[in-house]
């Protein structure tokens, strides 16, 4: 067992010593077990750790036909799995899926089992089983909150719009009941005399205000609340900017704090303590970029609202230079997490986020300029940012990237839903330079972008439906994923299932794109 961290040792012979018999003898066994067989597996050359790792999942097995019903032979299945998976290929991170699978079915009380199970299926971009095998946990109140980073940073990215939508509107009435209980918590302690409780319950109560993944919560429901509305005018668009304007303005976006809980992700490994720390220091990152991107994504949507009816552009051009500086800067910068590749790769959706950030500035640019072409006439030629041309290359890497061989490689449907999310940004920018504010001598160029527009919807609308025919030859061609519920079915299910509701999101997007369209066109 060299090279083992005696962490591990410690906190099994603690548990040995609370407990009595029989039990306590079969926990020491599997310790000593577990010991041996890791230290072999270090021991060896990478070509023969395999037969290793074979033997480590025999054992677990035996253990479970033997009974011990505890959680202390996790660690066979769980130190199986992440070596196995620390290369990332599908079908070992399959093959570690049925195992936990087969655990959980035995002991659904494994939580450490079920959260890995919840994060491979996440890798895989199967959002579907994710969530059914997360809902096992039961998670419940400051959980909530410290458990956040395990499923709900992949469901946006993943395709799962309504999914999300509903969680985030749960977790926003979760902070507000929270943070008004803990407020009347205080004043009681203060009225009773319990000083020290009030400083105590100050900390949390801030904890809760400043905590990112509320922050992530709120803007991800503002957001949404724009790419599921049915609007198809830009009426409609003005109303809910209006409504939400409040909202927007108040999201915190700095000084905000980390209540997530890493260590709860159990990789059974000497190396665990250093992946839970850059797991928290790699994950604070991205988030505080995607919070400023979404916070930046909003604001310039009231901003070109305002700018529709003044002339005024010094909101939107401050935004922009904070936008360059804060976050395409920085996110060209984000830590690298070179040697651990599987364990910092789930669910950084800002690591995709990061290439649509210049389109994001050049939209707002755009925008921008229509406006005061077409409804101001600041501008005697309108110049245009060449939107289109981004998106069509952004539409070309993503292909690139999800289809591979004729196979859909399910892992990167965050880049399908980001250049999504980034087409509807556009039409939303968009729609306000072509509202009925529009000069009548402007028209042409207004009728210009929205035809362009709607060639750029058209082709991620192809894109959509090419990713769909394949998975559905797939499914069709291997007939055993129709007869069973195989993990390989899951995932195939699970794929066809985001693109269906991402291909729906298009849909509205063509909708209010071609009602846009045609009031500009003049009436016969």
């Amino acid at each position: 067992s060299s090279g083992i961290n005696a962490e591990y040792g410690e906190e099994y012979r603690v548990s040995v010593k609370e407990s009595n018999g029989t039990k306590a003898m079969q926990r020491l066994a599997s310790l000593h077990m577990l010991l041996h067989h890791l230290g072999k597996y270090k021991a060896l050359e990478p070509e023969q750790q395999f037969i290793a790792l074979e033997e480590i999942k025999n054992f677990h097995n035996i253990t479970l036909e033997g009974d011990l019903g505890c959680a202390y032979i996790d660690a066979f299945v769980l130190l199986y799995s992440w070596q196995k998976c620390d290369s990332g290929n599908k079908p070992d991170i399959v093959d570690s899926i049925k195992l936990l699978m087969t655990k959980l079915e035995q002991f659904p009380e494994a939580s450490a089992c079920r959260l890995l199970v919840t994060r491979l299926y996440e890798y895989l971009g199967a959002i579907g089983p994710a969530v059914e095998v997360y809902n096992g946990l039961d998670t419940k109140s400051i959980q909530l909150d410290s458990l956040a980073h395990i499923l709900y940073p992949s469901l946006l990215p993943l395709g799962a719009f309504n999914r999300a939508d509903k969680q985030a509107r749960q977790m926003e009435a979760f902070y507000r009941t929270n943070e008004r209980e803990v407020l009347e918590y205080i004043v009681k302690s203060y009225l009773c005399g319990k000083f020290n409780k009030v400083a105590e319950l100050f900390d949390l109560h801030q904890s809760l205000v400043y905590s990112i993944s509320k922050s992530v919560f709120l803007l991800d429901k503002l957001w949404l609340s724009f790419v599921l509305s049915s609007a198809n005018s830009w009426d409609q668009i003005e109303s809910l900017l209006e409504a939400t304007r409040e909202e927007i303005t108040s999201v915190k976006t700095d000084k905000l704090v980390d209540n997530r809980d890493y260590s709860v992700n159990e990789v059974c490994d000497s190396r665990h303590q250093e992946i839970a720390t850059l797991q928290a220091t790699t994950s604070y990152s991205h988030d505080t970029l995607y919070v400023n991107m979404r916070h930046f994504m909003l604001s310039s949507l009231l901003s070109l609202q305002d700018a529709t009816t003044s002339k005024e552009t010094e909101s939107l051009d401050a935004l922009l230079s904070d936008f360059q500086s804060d976050v395409i800067e920085k996110a060209g910068k984000l830590p690298v997490s070179e040697g651990y590749p599987l364990y910092i790769m789930m669910s950084q959706s800002m690591a995709v986020w990061r290439l649509y950030l210049e389109t994001l500035s050049t939209i707002v640019v755009d925008a921008k300029n229509l406006i005061r072409h077409c409804i101001h006439g600041n501008l005697a030629h309108f110049k245009s940012e060449n939107v289109t041309s981004k998106i069509s290359e952004l539409i070309a890497r993503t292909r690139d990237e999800l289809i591979v061989d004729d196979t859909i490689n399910s892992s990167k449907l965050p880049f399908l839903s980001a250049l999504i999310q980034t087409a509807y940004f556009a039409v939303l920018c968009h729609s306000c330079g072509v509202s009925g504010r529009v000069q009548r001598k402007k028209r042409g160029v207004a009728e210009g972008v929205m035809g362009s527009l709607k060639t750029t919807l058209a082709d991620i609308k192809l894109l959509c439906d090419d990713c769909h025919s394949i998975a559905t030859k797939h499914k069709l061609e291997n007939l055993t994923i129709d007869k069973d519920d195989s993990v390989d079915s899951r995932i195939t299910s699970s794929l066809e299932w985001s693109l269906d509701e991402m291909s729906g999101i298009l849909g509205r997007m063509s909708t209010l794109v071609n009602t846009l369209h045609s009031r500009l066109q003049p009436k016969s």
